[in-house]
């Protein structure tokens, strides 16, 4: 019975995982580092066949990735048996064509990475673009305010004047009201002076002609 299937990078890093047997995901992870570790640490002259626990791993090296079967013992003496009687009908028919699948299908795999990095470099390029629009609206209602700001000062400075001149316009009255206050006295104190002169007695000139010498 196959317990689980792993393809691995040489980093460690499983980009394709299947597993027969249920397991938690803290376990998957340990089992996952354990058979990349053992793996990659292996001898090239030895087998691609090694215990692990109570089963057998069967692994082959692709390039740059590792596929590693987890069976039981008696389907991995089996497996054993097939590649020592028939390696040649094992190579060329069964893995090299699963081999040719698992390539096609890594090729996918990143054509949809490039396609998820061609995404996201455009989805910055418009994020950039419009932080860029943020920014110079930003700019701009900041100037609006500076100008709406600035004309408030002008309104306050030239209220400021008008009430100013309204308190000189109100001063002026007063004064022009105390100046007429002050004439009308004084042509009131002219006119009874005027009054006073004509009632006063003239000199008897004919009188003082008759007056005996």
């Amino acid at each position: 019975m196959i317990r689980f299937i792993l393809l691995q990078n040489r980093a460690g890093k499983t980009r394709l995982s299947k597993w027969y047997v249920p397991f938690n995901p803290l376990e998957k992870n340990k089992i996952e580092s354990e058979i990349h570790r053992a793996v990659i640490q292996r001898d090239p002259r030895n087998t691609n066949f090694l215990e692990y626990r109570s089963y057998k791993i069967i692994y082959r090296r692709y390039a740059g990735l590792y596929f590693s079967f987890c069976v039981d013992m008696m389907l991995a003496l089996g497996a054993m048996c097939v590649a020592e009687f028939s390696p040649q009908t094992l190579s060329s028919t069964g893995l090299d064509a699963d081999m040719e699948k698992l390539n096609e299908y890594i090729q996918a795999d990143k054509t949809n990475e490039q396609s998820v990095e061609t995404l996201y470099a455009d989805l910055q390029h418009r994020f950039s673009v419009m932080k860029a629009d943020i920014s110079r609206e930003e700019t701009d209602s900041g100037a609006l305010r500076d100008e709406l700001k600035k004309a408030r000062q002008e309104l306050a400075t030239a209220r400021e004047q008008v009430a100013s001149l309204t308190a000189q316009l109100t001063e002026s009255k007063a004064t022009i009201v105390k100046m007429r206050g002050a004439k009308n006295k004084a042509l009131a104190a002219l006119g009874l002076e005027a009054g006073m002169l004509e009632a006063a007695p003239e000199p008897n000139v004919a009188g003082n002609a008759t007056q005996p010498r």
